[in-house]
């Protein structure tokens, strides 16, 4: 731009005839041109916008004070954010994903293009951004005769086909209930029902969460065969039994019908002396200091932790025991290709337990190594990873943390 000045007078005056004449009810600014040190400028535009349309939504691409932007909606670019965004007072942040049809970030038309995302990844980034309060923006570039790519079209074909069966898991719902879930999904809430989307079935065939404070009239498996599911109360979780056969395998979806709205009780769980195994699933896990760069990806059956390139940042996982008991610990993990492995520590309750370098087989299929026993009395317990080198890259792909009663 070589005429700043001209260049936000022209702005200022199409951006204001356009809510004359239009009164659009949103405004999507883009290019960062707008976020200038000097704000003046923006900051009268965003007033007269607001002026003339009172409940119109502005993104956060217009202002900008201090380092930090500011808008009605956030837009993060390509990928869900791995927290649910917030506000400076810790309330949830409204957002909207700006994805692309595209594995190398194309927005505009490439007739060349071979690197499409995968519609189930689309449809599960959709569960993902409405389990945290946000939407998704996707893209279409046309082609220079105007037409809708045609594989674009058919990942468009597969999220509204997915949508006409479990749209009312999606429109018109709220964040999930649980901040983290032991299986790889994610939640939205709905009046006074809990929507589950299941990515993919636990090995065992049964579905634990978090317990809620709500008796339960029903649980139902939705979609074409769609069924009513049987569940328990234990371990201070819900514990749902799935079918044999997964109907949906891009992101099944379970609706738990609640007296009330559903509140939660605690992300606890809580294990009984019959309980001889304890598994500690990467999906469970609170990330520390934030979940940042960690990512969640399926190989097969498993669903490994990958990303992990920050010695300063520890999956950690809460559990509790009614009784004593004496326990074997386990790590199940992968190597990364390319990557040379790193050591781990585990602690459980100050104490430690070196996980070493192993070399690992496989960078895909997680292989369990055994790093120790320990002694745990009942009550609550936390236990961490942590790493004691820096690595090239990732430390390692992480399934879970096994403790078996010895």
């Amino acid at each position: 731009i070589h005429n700043w000045t001209l260049w936000k007078e022209r702005v200022s005056a199409e951006v204001l005839d356009i809510a004359a004449k239009y009164r659009p009810v949103l405004f999507w600014f883009d290019g960062d041109l707008e976020q200038q040190p000097d704000s003046t400028w923006a900051t009268a535009l965003h007033e007269k916008l607001v002026a003339k349309i009172p409940d119109v939504l502005i993104n956060n691409r217009l202002l900008l004070r201090g380092s930090t932007t500011v808008g009605d909606f956030q837009t993060p670019e390509l990928q869900v954010p791995s927290e649910a965004p917030k506000h400076a007072d810790g309330t949830p942040a409204p957002f909207e994903v700006l994805k692309t049809f595209s594995n190398t970030r194309t927005l505009g038309y490439d007739a060349d293009e071979e690197n499409y995302i995968s519609s189930r990844e689309l449809i599960r980034d959709l569960a993902d951004a409405a389990g945290k309060g946000g939407n998704i923006l996707l893209n279409t570039a046309l082609s220079p005769q105007g037409d809708i790519p045609d594989e674009y079209k058919i990942r468009m074909n597969t999220v509204g086909r997915w949508l006409s069966r479990y749209g009312e898991s999606i429109y018109n719902t709220s964040p999930g209930l649980f901040e983290r879930l032991p299986f790889y999904g994610r939640s939205t809430l709905k009046g006074n029902s809990i929507y589950l989307h299941v990515f993919t079935f636990p090995t065992d065939g049964i579905l634990r969460i978090p317990a809620i404070e709500n008796n339960i009239q029903n649980i139902k498996l939705l979609g074409p065969k769609g069924q009513s599911l049987t569940y328990s109360l234990r371990n201070n979780q819900i514990v749902i039994k799935l079918p044999v056969e997964n109907p949906e395998a891009d992101a099944a979806v379970i609706r738990i019908d609640c007296e009330g709205i559903p509140k939660l009780k605690s992300m606890v769980p809580v294990y009984a002396p019959i309980d001889t195994v304890i598994e500690l699933t990467a999906p469970f896990a609170e990330l520390l200091p934030s979940a940042d760069g960690f990512k969640l990806k399926q190989y097969y059956k498993h669903v490994m932790l990958e990303n992990w390139t920050d010695r300063e940042q520890m999956p950690q996982w809460k559990f509790a025991l009614r009784e004593e008991g004496n326990y074997q610990i386990q790590v199940y993990s992968s190597g990364v290709e390319g990557c040379r492995p790193a050591a781990c520590l585990v602690e459980i309750d100050g104490s430690r337990f070196l996980k070493g370098k192993a070399e690992r087989k496989s960078t895909t299929l997680p292989e369990p190594t055994m790093v120790g026993a320990v002694h745990l009395g009942p009550g609550e317990h936390t236990l961490h990873l942590s790493v004691i080198d820096k690595p090239d890259a990732q430390v390692m792909k992480l399934e879970k943390v096994v403790l078996r009663k010895l």
